[in-house]
């Protein structure tokens, strides 16, 4: 066939004589940048992709294996094989710890309080031909954050829609952009080495007893060899199925425990020297704006962090963890603080004065001198903010008085909001706040020094 021939044979010969114009109908070259995501029909719900379709592709990821080719092909197959892998294992390492868990979701669960077809989409899109399609759903996940589910080739994969990681703030700190990232959650889940030991023993199980497939047994095989020092000699067997596990993550705390590692607590303070039981005062930082690092990271290995501590009432705090809630009834003596409350409910004041100022700016303590970027604040001039806290703040921690020169304050980029951190019980508390302008605070009563407020 001549060349100049083609075009008309593939108009006329395969799109058929009534196609139309050739020009408009003919197979040409295109813009692939225009080409967008497909619409689904619901009334054709076979052609929608399922979970298992995403199941099925990040199996052949990991199947993958290098071929003959250019250096730099062979260089971009690597890099997404070795993403891939660590997207892997980092979801089983965040199983071990429990920042995810399985919810399984049955059959007649679905067909009843979903749509009817949703039940013939997934089993009837099922991958394997070689085994019954499941009777339930697995999914991993982050409270409501869906972070992949179960498909027995690869036990776990993740999810493919990821726009709800991003506004997870737990997840955030194992994400590298809107990827599940090992060099992240390792950092922070494997601290010492014998949760890195125990892990690791974990991971190998995994290949030795639950992974079918021998391709991706050496997978894992090799991304121990590769990221684990110490050689593991496995005694115990591990279930095929991931929700029989049994992980430290998955451990059931006595409340009483829960309570006693608690890291922000006091002893009531009395005035009966014999007292044994004066109780204690429990400050909670869950509902605080901005959480310290201390705050989300588990206070024992493989345990609730501080954050996940909430009152419900005045004798008795909930710890929610992923999947699992602990209720623990506190004493007699005991009482419940919020931490947010300490603080002011409104923003603090700040003022200027001169930098010459004899009567103000030799008295002022260096914390409230603030370089904040407002027109109204020239080179002459000393921005002085009020703190954000309040008086009860000082009541239940005094020693801040003593400690004042360990509070720090710095301004934002843009110098119109101010971010305050401070030491409670050892650890880091940050507030952030847009101070308002007071422009008669520097002649106010509250200025003068020495103080001349009326002892009424």
């Amino acid at each position: 066939m001549m060349n100049g021939n083609r075009k008309e044979f593939l108009n006329s010969g395969i799109l058929g004589g009534g196609a139309g114009v050739a020009e408009k109908r003919g197979f040409r070259a295109i813009r692939t940048e225009y080409i967008t995501s497909p619409d689904y029909d619901p009334k054709y719900f076979e052609t929608f992709p399922t979970s298992w379709a995403a199941a099925y592709a990040f199996r052949k990821v990991l199947d993958l294996r290098a071929k003959a080719g250019p250096t730099s092909d062979n260089e971009l197959f690597v890099q997404e094989v070795s993403q891939a892998v660590e997207e892997w294992v980092t979801l089983f390492l965040l199983h071990y710890f429990g920042i995810v868990y399985l919810s399984e979701s049955k059959q007649s669960e679905l067909q009843q309080d979903y749509d009817r077809d949703l039940w013939l989409a997934l089993s009837g899109t099922y991958p394997s031909v070689r085994e019954e399609a499941p009777r339930s759903i697995k999914l991993l996940q982050h409270d409501n954050t869906v972070v992949g589910a179960y498909y027995p080739a690869v036990i776990f994969f993740p999810a493919r829609d990821r726009t709800s990681w991003l506004n997870d703030k737990t997840l955030e700190d194992y994400l590298l952009h809107n990827t599940l990232s090992w060099t992240r959650s390792r950092r922070i889940l494997l601290t010492s080495d014998k949760e890195e030991h125990d892990f690791h023993a974990h991971l190998r199980s995994i290949a030795q007893h639950a992974m079918p497939s021998r391709s991706l047994q050496d997978r894992l095989y090799d991304f121990c060899e590769t990221n684990f020092r110490e050689r593991i000699d496995l005694t115990a067997t591990l279930d095929t199925d991931p929700s029989k596990w049994e992980v430290p993550g998955l451990k059931q705390w006595p409340s009483d425990e829960l309570l006693k590692i608690y890291p922000l607590v006091k002893a009531n303070k009395t005035d009966d020297v014999d007292s044994k039981d004066t109780g204690r005062t429990f400050y909670l930082v869950n509902g605080l704006p901005e959480y310290s690092a201390w705050m989300k990271a588990a206070i024992v290995p493989s345990g609730p962090a501080p954050y996940q501590y909430r009152r419900v009432n005045d004798k008795q705090i909930v710890v929610d963890l992923p999947g699992r809630r602990f209720e623990c009834n506190l004493g007699e003596n005991d009482t419940i603080v919020s931490l947010k409350d300490l603080f002011l409910t409104e923003a603090p004041h700040w003022c200027k004065i001169p930098k010459t100022s004899e009567n103000h700016a030799a008295h002022i303590r260096s914390l409230h001198k603030v370089e904040l970027r407002d027109p109204v604040v020239t080179e002459k001039d000393l921005a002085v903010c009020l703190a954000p806290i309040s008086s009860e703040m000082m009541k239940h921690f005094p020693e801040l008085l003593r400690e004042i020169d360990r509070i720090q304050v710095a301004p934002s980029i843009e110098g119109s909001s101010v971010k305050w951190s401070i030491p409670i019980k050892g650890r880091e508390v940050i507030w952030q706040t847009r101070p308002t302008y007071a422009k008669g605070l520097p002649s106010s009563s509250l200025a003068i020094w020495p103080p001349k407020v009326s002892s009424e």
